[in-house]
């Protein structure tokens, strides 16, 4: 979503609205894969689009396909309590924790930075430690390599935002690993599908797809990997390589 799909205000342009229903009126299967929670997805898309997607939030740590499969991953409470502890050895880091659609933190952090639309609640550190987080957030530009150097073989480390977030899931938990899933499900084959993206948690997919599309706008290693690179988010970028497959409205 964020820096593909949407533009710089957070927003679904006409014209890339008008492109996604273009492809859904072409019986094109459509699967949103983003970092955001549920309640971040249903705040930004209107309802009907989203009816008609599958639903990949959280990079893969929750996904929703199908007549009402989901699957959840998480990290256990015990890995949950080491990053904790690590974390907090530097000064400067805020965590936060998303389980299942809740958010929660012990700091005054600076929501909107994080894409947010409303403040985490409020938790002690004791009452953190017991969670099995769906996903980790650590910002303010923390020691983003010291995590992945010491938890990168027990979960899934992404580092986003020019190396301001850290994201940490499930091992198992990935867009590429909710794709393959999905496409599993509707036996469809990986080379039949579009993978468009920015960000470093988009890599795995460009890797794996068969035609994959890179916004102008995203890092230069997907840039690298695209089959194509397309324009801006804030100049559709999305909708112009769906125009020329499909048409326009």
């Amino acid at each position: 979503m964020d820096g593909t799909l949407l533009n710089s205000r957070k927003q679904l342009t006409d014209r890339n609205s008008d492109a996604l229903d273009r492809c859904i009126w072409h019986g094109v299967k459509l699967i949103l894969a983003t970092a955001r929670p549920p309640r971040s997805v249903q705040a930004l898309l209107p309802g009907d689009l989203l009816a008609s997607c599958d639903l990949v939030y959280y990079n893969g740590g929750l996904c929703e396909y199908g007549q009402g499969v989901v699957r959840h991953h998480s990290l256990s409470a015990d890995l949950n309590k080491s990053i904790l502890d690590y974390a907090l050895t530097d000064k400067g880091a805020k965590l936060s924790f998303e389980v299942r659609d809740r958010w929660y933190t012990a700091y005054e952090i600076d929501y909107r930075s994080l894409g947010a639309t409303a403040e985490p609640e409020r938790l002690d550190v004791t009452a953190l430690e017991c969670l099995e987080p769906t996903k980790i957030l650590i910002s303010g530009a923390p020691d983003h390599q010291g995590i992945i150097d010491r938890f990168g073989s027990q979960a899934n480390v992404l580092v986003s935002d020019a190396g301001q977030l850290v994201q940490i899931m499930a091992p198992q938990a990935s867009k590429e690993a909710a794709v393959v899933e999905i496409c599993g499900h509707y036996g469809i084959p990986l080379r039949e599908v579009m993978a468009f993206g920015d960000d470093y948690n988009d890599v795995g997919l460009f890797r794996l797809c068969g035609h994959t599309v890179a916004m102008m706008n995203g890092i230069e290693e997907l840039k690298r990997l695209a089959t194509e690179v397309t324009s801006a988010n804030d100049d559709d970028g999305v909708a112009q390589i769906l125009e020329k497959r499909w048409g326009s409205l």
